[in-house]
């Protein structure tokens, strides 16, 4: 608009040819001059860096934090937006009225991204409107950063999980050679009188054998099938549930002390506990697509995945394959518990 009235003086001034006029004019080519060069300097020798938060769950805010140096000697830098670019959008920016020289400030971004995968920051977005606010100028700071959101951890239902709990912990604990006591009993012919109770069997006046429990770590393995019999919009839906709870039993079984293992199609995780486990089997669930017919998969099915532990199956299709090896089977399909 300002220049389409520098043009409008400019025609005024050469077909009436007063001076008054061209000062005019010569009075406007300045103040757009003086504005630009002020916005250069401004934008002059800044320094930008982002910190990305090292974890990202879909569906929960998270803060991105800028810093922006003004490494000029003496001019200081006004009025700026700072933007970053996620995947070609510009977010939301913050405002910085004042930037002296030789100082540094930083600004938090707050964002929310409600699907998991792959996203990149692509670059910073620097503008300035300054001295008077009448221009927009600035540049983009190619700054390439790629980032995993992984899928949502919700809170399971607690009697479910404590059923289940339950279950697991009634089938490791059975008779066997560890250090935790399993029982009392009558001696019979054949126990390993290293086992004999002395003390109980005077009281009693009979032999009284200890039992102790089976030494087996607490292991879970989770088995997910994600080969579906169609991709649709409901069929996407009920994938993204499943990718939800799986992560959330993933979740809860590491932080109550067990060790975790997931197959799937493509991949399996091997055994391990804590929270490096835990966000590795985040990560490849961040990145896990529904299959129709994958390549080379691996037989989820299998009862050499288990090595021992409990087994979980998680699947979207009507296809249960051998349930057997499985303590508890959840038909996503159906949205039940098989």
């Amino acid at each position: 608009m300002l220049f389409l009235f520098a043009v409008v003086i400019l025609l005024a001034a050469l077909t009436t040819g007063r001076n008054v006029i061209f000062l005019l004019f010569s009075l406007l080519v300045s103040f757009v001059f003086v504005s630009s060069l002020l916005a250069t300097i401004s934008l002059n020798r800044l320094r930008v860096e982002r910190l990305v938060p090292q974890h990202i769950f879909s569906g929960k805010p998270f803060l991105v934090e800028t810093r922006v140096t003004n490494e000029k000697e003496f001019f200081p830098s006004y009025s700026l937006v700072v933007r970053n670019i996620l995947n070609r959008n510009e977010l939301q920016g913050r405002y910085i009225l004042k930037l002296p020289a030789k100082s540094s400030i930083s600004v938090a971004h707050k964002y929310l991204i409600e699907r998991r995968g792959r996203y990149d920051f692509q670059g910073i977005k620097v503008t300035t409107t300054h001295p008077m606010g009448l221009f927009l100028k600035g540049y983009v700071v190619k700054d390439s950063e790629p980032i995993i959101v992984y899928p949502r951890i919700v809170r399971l239902n607690p009697n479910f999980l404590n059923a289940m709990v339950t279950e697991i912990e009634n089938q490791v604990n059975r008779p066997g050679l560890g250090t935790d006591l399993y029982g009392f009993r009558r001696y019979q012919h054949g126990d390993d009188s290293r086992f004999i109770n002395w003390r109980l069997s005077a009281k009693t006046r009979d032999l009284i054998f200890t039992k102790y429990c089976q030494e087996q770590n607490l292991n879970v393995c989770i088995a997910f099938d994600t080969v579906t019999t169609r991709v649709d919009e409901e069929s996407q839906q009920r994938f993204e549930s499943a990718v939800t709870f799986v992560a959330s039993l993933c979740s809860f079984f590491i932080e109550s002390g067990y060790k975790v293992k997931l197959v799937t199609p493509h991949e399996a995780i091997p055994f391990g506990e804590g929270n490096k486990q835990l966000y590795r089997i985040l990560r490849h669930l961040a990145l896990i697509e529904p299959a129709v017919a994958p390549e080379s998969p691996l037989d989820v099915y299998s009862r050499e995945h288990l090595e021992g532990a409990v087994g979980l199956l998680v699947t979207c299709n009507g296809n249960l394959g051998n349930r057997g090896n499985f303590t508890r089977v959840f038909n996503v399909a159906r949205m039940e518990e098989v």
